[in-house]
């Protein structure tokens, strides 16, 4: 009986300690902890941009690390990384895809059946485009991104499939109006 009312008392004492070092180291801690996040907070904040610990968190953010180092190394050996594993880019998967078994409840149109994919733009329009296809080829400026041969090859392919050709900011050349059945131009406003 006396060693229980022992582990009792010592059980209460070191309780009752443990209460009394909480509440006497309770506002100093707390003062140490707000002195300590307030100076990293106005550290953070105050300091210039190229000696800002937070600006190394925003540059790993935009080029991550292992990126960095192979860089360097690439840059030092002056060749190719070999890497045993292939390439550290993500690539979208498969398994993101849902599909909605209610669009299942109409079959879509079989392969043999013809599609009709004409549009008609302005159809109200004093002269509406009218195209084979929904699709028409972009801009691409001519002598700056593309050859004369490489854009006559477009127009003419427009052509066949029955679209049309923008024909970009740049200068128009004469092969590709007469091979274009359809040419979209584009007006530069001189700025």
């Amino acid at each position: 009986m006396g060693d229980f009312l022992l582990i009792v008392l010592g059980v209460f004492t070191g309780a009752f300690l443990t209460i009394l070092l909480f509440f006497v180291c309770k506002w100093p801690f707390r003062r140490a902890v707000q002195a300590l996040v307030t100076s990293l907070a106005r550290r953070l904040s105050m300091d210039p941009y190229a000696e800002n610990l937070l600006e190394i968190g925003v540059s790993f953010g935009r080029t991550p690390p292992l990126l960095m180092q192979e860089n360097s190394l690439r840059a030092q050996r002056g060749t190719v990384i070999q890497r045993p594993l292939g390439s550290n880019k993500r690539f979208p998967s498969l398994s993101e895809l849902m599909f909605n078994s209610a669009q299942l409840h109409t079959l879509p149109t079989p392969v043999a059946v013809p599609v009709d994919q004409r549009v008609t733009i302005g159809p109200a329009a004093a002269k509406p485009l009218s195209l084979a296809l929904p699709l028409m080829v972009s801009g691409m400026a001519f002598g700056e991104a593309l050859s004369r041969a490489v854009v006559i090859a477009l127009a003419r392919g427009v052509t066949l499939a029955g679209t049309a050709l923008h024909a970009g900011e740049v200068p128009l050349h004469p092969g590709v109006r007469t091979a274009a059945e359809k040419l979209i131009l584009q007006y530069h406003r001189g700025h």
